[in-house]
């Protein structure tokens, strides 16, 4: 029950990674625990995410307009934002910022679980010193 807790409170877009890490450490979870279903929350929606945020980019032709505009790699972007262990729903915003910059899914998927997992894993250093 208690990881059930742990995970859902990862899928929650108003709360951080760190939250998360600090739910497991209350309920005296193992550290693999916690980092594993703080990762998969976080993860969940982010498939389904990334579609209706493409969607919605392309019906309304934003990819066009903001995607030439950016003077860095796009995937650069999209990762650091997902990197931020202290920043409410992450992997929510890389995913908005993936679609409207035109990173293909297959690409935004896998630098946001990469960013997901540098989060986790900094939120749950912190947390331990």
């Amino acid at each position: 029950m208690n990881l059930l807790a742990v995970f859902s409170l990862a899928l929650l877009p108003v709360k951080s990674v760190r939250e998360g890490i600090m739910l497991g450490m209350d309920f005296r979870l193992p550290i693999w625990e916690s980092y594993l279903m703080v990762v998969l929350g976080v993860l969940l929606p982010v498939p389904f995410l990334l579609i209706v945020f493409n969607v919605i980019v392309h019906h309304f032709g934003l990819g066009e307009k903001i995607g030439r505009k950016l003077p860095v790699k796009k995937e650069f972007i999209v990762l650091i934002l997902t990197s931020v262990p202290f920043l409410p729903g992450m992997t929510w915003i890389g995913a908005a910022v993936a679609a409207v910059s035109g990173v293909s899914i297959k690409k935004s998927l896998a630098v946001i679980c990469l960013g997901a997992l540098v989060s986790t894993g900094a939120a749950l250093a912190i947390s331990l010193a």
